[in-house]
């Protein structure tokens, strides 16, 4: 249809143009005065639009990636899609001219490709948004089952699988490394995850396996040692040590161990001669000297005459300046009015001169200057703790500390704790179920939740383990082989996993994953992935992404929901804020025993880690033996242990106490701290007036349940506190999980049969009589359950009858 109009202007016609105008065709006869213009109108043309912009696919690898996008505008619409790399810019992908674009069969490319699609008519143009594909993460491949160290017989053919997952097919390429090359060599690629061979005299090595999914996504296996071993008779699987030194008239030991098809016989030798009665895999040098010192090696051999000499081991003596304790006084009892002589030897090489000091209780006693100390006649206040010095004038050594003690004794605090083994039992194990057939490898760090539940790092397993209040422990995460991968739990590999926190909502465990250098989480929903650091490993601040730990050992979180974090042997603490930054928080790289503002302090060792609910930060220093506060405003000042950083187990005040590589601590909302006082094997707890006591222990490894004082633990390294008060310790070298009940006020029962008075402890324990140090006080007699309440810690008394 056409009709008469003057020259218009349409407005708005396309997003691209403020105007387009008609087309327009001059009458015949236009003589430019005012003449008419004949103009033909069918409808606005519009440039094109996108209505729906393509997204990001996330795929399994291998599968196809698919983009869409939508457009209108006036017809017809032509597509382009484009490619757009980092490094040469965009460019056409050829027939690619349609509003879909299928990328099939989508692989792993070392550097993101970009797509975009242009859309355009005869009135203009219009890039999409640029969108890419990732790979679904559960895609990536994973080892199952690491491969272990194998020996195999000379001549003899042997196989080594690798158990793997991942989008198939998978490739396996073989690595080895031996003496006999330089460099790593690869022997194998295929789709086989079996490698059979014959063992030569150069198979023996350390190999691995990178494993590589369709997409090329590659994960790399831990390496392993193949040992070739001879075709006939025993083989060694640990070889001496190939130096060994030790001061002058000190002991030292050499070990290996060996194999054999039948039994095998071990015979050492000085030089070229035989050491006497020295026939099993163990030697001992009861006291080195210049005769004792030298090379040693073992001679193994089978009934069958096979013989195999190990290599040779040099033991030297150590040319030291410090004396060293040969002998220290042990714990001793002793009737009061009778004569104890504690002895002690303290050796220091090229015959240089020292001179004793013996101490009573953190006192020096007078006159006593010798090696032995003699007390003539016992008296109460002889009772206590001893321990001698070795000093050269310049360089000093402390032995041990020995207790003197009655023969027959009871010594009850105001308040007692029951000690109780709540999971695990003698020596290593991996198990779960109820706790007493559950089993830990060297469990080192604890998380009490308000549910009554126990978090337990199992480091020796490289398992997450909790243990429930009905008496049920469980598995949380890990598949009990060292590794590293993310996923489900339950295929989740850690590498000694240590430290232990929640996240500020309590919805994740974080999970400080040592040796893998890493912070991983483990979701409510049971996946574990990666939350702060990098596996490489290292020390650098920055986004939780990005920066770098190396061996994260404990974690502590505060009211803040800031998350502490200390690192294995390191004397600084860094800190992930609340909003996702990692900070050096004190210390420095700098060891020392400084107090101060945090950043100016000196740490040494910083083992272990707790926080209040006003913010302050408890630390233990493995290396300075004591403890330290990190106040709210961020000054740093020391609880308790000795300043010149001394270790031994002395209770006292504040810096009076002595410590020995004290690890994990805990604090109450009263303000009382526990210490897992990890060198001395006790449980140690400092008042909120900073005075230290010893409820738990002897001083010496040992397992032993019931009251306290009268316990004993191995190596303890965390402690925790349940929501009943309770103290719960990981028992590392028990391998167990220990609990020292809340505490309760100590009472004895008192009963007369005949001529024999029994005292009974209230948790069952018996006496027949109880003779203890003065100042004495008379105790009624009874014929019925007589209680005595003790209100000193130290309140003796002496139990007469006719």
């Amino acid at each position: 249809m056409s009709f008469r109009h003057t020259l218009t202007q349409w407005v708005g016609l396309a997003a691209f143009a403020a105007s387009t105008w008609i087309s327009q065709a001059q009458a015949p006869g236009h003589d430019g005065r005012g003449t008419t213009i004949d103009a033909a109108i069918n409808s606005p043309a519009i440039g094109p639009r996108i209505l729906r912009q393509p997204v990001d696919d996330v795929i399994v690898p291998g599968d196809s990636a698919i983009f869409t996008v939508e457009a209108v505008g006036t017809e017809p619409l032509e597509y382009q899609w484009y490619r757009w790399f980092e490094f040469t810019g965009s460019s056409p992908i050829p027939g690619e001219t349609g509003p879909t674009l299928t990328i099939t069969n989508a692989l792993w490319d070392l550097f993101p490709t970009i797509y975009f699609v242009n859309v355009r008519n005869s009135f203009g143009a219009v890039d999409s948004r640029h969108v890419h594909y990732t790979f679904d993460p559960a895609s990536a491949p994973i080892v199952v089952n690491q491969p272990s160290d194998i020996f195999v017989r000379l001549g003899s053919t042997f196989q080594v699988t690798i158990d793997a997952r991942g989008a198939g097919p998978l490739k396996y390429d073989w690595w080895g490394r031996n003496p006999a090359v330089i460099r790593p060599y690869q022997f194998q690629s295929s789709s086989n995850p079996d490698y059979t061979s014959t063992a030569s005299v150069f198979t023996s090595g350390t190999y691995w396996v990178e494993v590589f999914d369709r997409v090329g996504q590659v994960i790399r296996t831990r390496e392993f040692e193949i040992k070739v071993v001879p075709a006939v008779g025993p083989y060694f699987l640990l070889e001496p040590p190939v130096f060994t030194n030790a001061a002058w008239g000190a002991g030292t030991r050499i070990r290996v161990a060996a194999e054999g098809a039948d039994a095998i016989s071990y015979q050492w030798y000085h030089g070229t001669r035989p050491v006497a009665d020295a026939t099993g895999p163990e030697l001992y040098i009861p006291r080195l000297t210049s005769s004792t010192a030298g090379t040693y090696f073992v001679r193994i051999s089978d009934p069958q005459g096979h013989f195999l000499d190990s290599s040779k081991c040099l033991v030297a003596i150590r040319a030291g300046l410090i004396p060293e304790f040969m002998v220290s006084p042990s714990n001793t009892v002793a009737e009061l009015g009778s004569s104890v002589t504690l002895t002690s030897e303290a050796i220091i090489a090229h015959d240089s001169t020292f001179s004793y000091q013996w101490y009573r209780n953190g006192i020096a006693i007078e006159g006593a200057v010798h090696a032995d100390l003699t007390l003539p006649s016992v008296t109460p206040t002889d009772l206590g703790l001893y321990w001698v010095t070795a000093d050269t004038g310049f360089l000093q050594a402390t032995s041990a500390i020995a207790r003197l003690d009655l023969p027959v004794h009871l010594v009850l605090p105001a308040t007692s704790r029951r000690v109780s083994t709540l999971a695990g039992f003698p020596g290593a194990g991996d198990a779960i179920g109820a706790t007493n057939t559950a089993a830990f490898n060297r469990p080192t760090r604890l998380l009490s939740a308000t549910s009554g539940e126990i978090f337990i790092a199992d480091t020796g397993n490289h398992r997450i383990k909790k243990w429930l209040p009905h008496g049920v422990v469980q598995l949380v995460a890990g598949v009990g082989t060292a590794g590293l991968s993310d996923g489900l739990a339950d295929f989740a590999r850690f590498s000694s996993p240590q430290g232990l926190a929640f996240d500020p909502a309590r919805t994740a465990l974080l999970v400080a994953d040592t040796d893998n250098h890493l912070i991983r989480r483990i979701r409510s929903d049971g996946s574990v992935d990666q939350y702060a650091g990098n596996p490489s490993g290292g020390y650098q601040d920055g986004p939780k992404d990005s920066a770098l730990f190396r061996q994260p050992s404990a974690m502590a979180r505060d009211p803040n929901g800031n998350l502490y974090i200390l690192q294995s042997g390191a004397s600084f603490l860094r800190v992930i804020t609340a909003n996702g930054q990692v900070e050096t928080y004190a210390g420095s790289p700098l060891e020392g025993l400084i107090d101060g503002p945090r950043l100016q302090a000196r740490f040494s060792k910083l083992a272990g880690i707790t926080a209040d609910r006003q913010g302050n930060l408890y630390l233990t220093e493995a290396g300075g033996n004591r403890i330290r506060r990190i106040s709210a405003s961020g000054e740093v000042t020391t609880v308790a242990g000795s300043p010149d950083g001394h270790q031994g187990l002395i209770d006292g005040h504040g810096t009076n106490a002595w410590f020995r590589q004290p690890q994990g601590i805990a604090v109450d909302e009263a303000g009382n701290l526990f210490i897992a006082d990890t060198g001395n094997h006790a449980i140690r707890h400092i008042a909120p007036d900073r005075s230290v006591t010893t409820i738990g222990g002897t001083g010496a490894p040992g397992l032993e349940d019931g009251l306290t004082p009268d316990t004993s633990f191995n190596s303890p390294t965390d402690i925790a506190i349940d929501s009943n008060g309770n103290l719960l310790v990981a028992d590392t070298g028990n391998h167990r999980i220990r609990m020292l009940s809340a505490a309760f006020h100590a009472r004895l029962n008192l009963q007369r049969s005949g001529s024999t008075l029994r005292l009974e402890w209230t948790t069952g324990r018996l006496q027949s009589s109880l003779v203890l140090g003065g100042p004495w006080s008379e105790v009624p007699n009874a014929t019925s359950p007589f209680a005595i309440p003790f209100s000193d810690s130290r309140k003796f008394f002496r139990l007469e009858w006719d």
